[in-house]
């Protein structure tokens, strides 16, 4: 379970989203967890701003990749992998590899929360060795 939906209610989140939504029609509120051995590369001064988005629902999850890439510094052998967090009929969280052609919009709208946000996992790999 993430940070933010442990520090943050059920009606607390509904709220935000609701809120980002009425604002931001076309823009969709994502909750990006993030691995441990990612989150020790990045700024220090970003740290405190790097979970939320409100990004464009034409957005795809590569040109996503692209946004979170420029906050944060990874070597070139180090390759990003996105997740999206959900929990199935069971009430179980499931997590499932992100189709990076896929549009954010398709996806939030098969994988949202009940509080409207779409949760993310950010997972940094070895891709060269």
């Amino acid at each position: 379970m993430s940070e933010f939906r442990k520090k943050y209610n059920i009606e607390e989140r509904k709220k935000l989203s609701e809120n980002i939504l009425s604002k931001y029609e076309d823009k969709i509120p994502i909750y990006l967890s993030i691995d441990k051995d990612v989150l020790i590369s990045v700024n220090p001064l970003l740290k405190k701003n790097i979970n939320r988005y409100i990004v464009s629902s034409s957005l795809t999850f590569l040109q996503f990749i692209s946004i979170v890439k420029k906050k944060i510094n990874i070597k070139p052998e180090e390759s990003l992998t996105l997740f999206i967090e959900h929990y199935n009929k069971d009430k179980i969280m499931d997590t499932i590899l992100c189709p990076i052609s896929s549009s954010i919009q398709s996806i939030y709208l098969s994988y949202k929360d009940r509080d409207d946000f779409l949760y993310l996992k950010l997972i940094k790999e070895n891709v060269f060795g």
